[in-house]
């Protein structure tokens, strides 16, 4: 191979390999590596520069084929650029929303109050959604209006007093659930999370500052085939037995504690 053809096997790979480097670029983002801006906002131009490199050196030589490849690997390359990549991206991410229910003040024992419209607001959904409850008075009772619910993929509960063990049931009745997230939630004790199997979609389980949460409770979570992370942040500590029982069930799956 000479050297002409080896660098042309270089840029080619490059601009064909810079759409996914700016994806990868903006999952890295949300961590705060420093790689991932450099890809998300240099992939783009990077693989523009290299192809249009390659189609002028080599314009004499290309053949309609490889004239038609490139330049859809080109048009793809500038849809990578930003500004036009983040408009792709916000675009995708208009497909989804969140909804927060909470009590904004300095009063740490007050509570958003659910209202009937909060409800039906939930009720309204029509695209994938994530709902926080932040401080709200949600209650057990209240989390079995959102059974059947195919819009909601995600559920966190932040210093909810009314939430008990009991909110597993109709948790497990929301079928396209992928995210649970408790945290400083006391009434949390003995859930029995067996009842998640129904929930085949789940990817991740957080369990923060549930300080009353116990062992034998954490012992219930059963096999699921997507579960990927369950975290047990400021949670009584757990033994290795534990957390090797809980591999088992869920080879795929990274706990930590």
């Amino acid at each position: 191979m000479n050297k002409r053809m080896a660098l042309n096997v270089i840029l080619i790979t490059v601009g064909a390999l810079a759409p996914f480097l700016v994806v990868l670029g903006y999952l890295l983002s949300f961590s705060g590596a420093p790689l991932g801006y450099l890809l998300f906002y240099g992939a783009g131009p990077a693989g523009c520069i290299t192809l249009l490199a390659v189609l002028i050196v080599n314009r004499k030589e290309l053949k309609l084929f490889g004239w038609l490849i490139l330049l859809i690997y080109l048009a793809i390359d500038i849809c990578m650029i930003t500004p036009f990549n983040r408009h792709l991206i916000l675009k995708f991410q208009n497909r989804t929303e969140s909804i927060v229910f909470s009590y904004k003040g300095n009063n740490s024992e007050a509570v958003h109050q659910m209202s009937s419209e909060d409800w039906d607001s939930i009720q309204s959904l029509r695209k994938p959604t994530m709902l926080y409850f932040i401080s709200a008075d949600v209650s057990d009772a209240g989390i079995t209006r959102l059974e059947g619910n195919p819009y909601i993929y995600g559920i966190f509960f932040d210093n909810c007093p009314n939430i008990t063990d009991e909110v597993i049931q109709p948790l497990s009745k929301v079928p396209c659930l992928k995210r649970i997230y408790f945290f400083g939630i006391p009434q949390l004790k003995e859930p029995d999370f067996s009842d998640l199997a129904k929930l085949k979609k789940l990817f991740c389980i957080e369990l923060g500052h549930c300080k009353n949460l116990s062992v034998k409770s954490l012992e219930s979570i059963p096999p699921l085939p997507r579960l990927k992370y369950i975290s047990m942040f400021a949670c009584p500590p757990v033994s290795q037995e534990v957390i090797e029982l809980l591999n088992d069930k869920n080879p795929q799956c990274k706990v930590s504690q």
